[in-house]
């Protein structure tokens, strides 16, 4: 061993270290090992897929999405955050029912509407003595005051303070 090592030593008489010289025989051996050593890694790689893949199929109830524990009622709750109360107003202050029938077909919830439209049925004997004005203000302003009033409270209650994040939460629960 020694010898050949001492024979592949060339010496320079510039005061530079000793080169190792390489024969062929060397080059090729070095170059047959790299190969080597490269399908022995391609071999280990292909083995841990496998062994991956086979413990896949043998656990399939891990590998099936989860089914999502969202409630109609959180969604419902979620859409009623997502109401921009000063859209809302405008809307109602400017349609009237219209707003009304457009927020609860909207958000899913009735109860403003309901409201209004029994409102506006107690303001139908007082419309007739002020010319309408009951009539054409207060049902709009019950069911504006009462999906402003709902908005605030489920976001209060999810936790939020802006109806963006309140369409992010509908983002996330339409992705399921």
């Amino acid at each position: 061993m020694w010898i050949l090592f001492s024979s592949a030593m060339v010496n320079t008489s510039e005061g530079r270290p000793p080169q190792l010289k390489l024969d062929m025989t060397t080059q090729e051996t070095i170059s047959e090992l790299r190969a080597e050593i490269e399908e022995l890694k391609a071999q280990k790689e292909l083995d841990a897929v496998k062994e991956e893949l086979n413990s896949l199929k043998a656990k399939p109830s891990e590998v099936q999405p989860q089914k999502s524990s969202i409630s109609q009622s959180e969604i419902q709750d979620t859409k009623v955050a997502a109401v921009r109360q000063n859209n809302n107003a405008l809307a109602h202050f400017v349609g009237g029912p219209i707003a009304s029938i457009y927020y609860g077909v909207k958000t899913s919830y009735w109860t403003p509407t309901l409201a209004a439209t029994g409102v506006a049925v107690v303001c139908l004997p007082v419309a007739l003595v002020d010319y309408g004005i009951t009539l054409s203000v207060v049902p709009p302003l019950t069911s504006c005051l009462l999906m402003c009033n709902k908005s605030t409270e489920n976001r209060r209650k999810l936790g939020i303070s802006m109806p963006e994040k309140a369409d992010e939460l509908l983002a996330k629960f339409s992705s399921f």
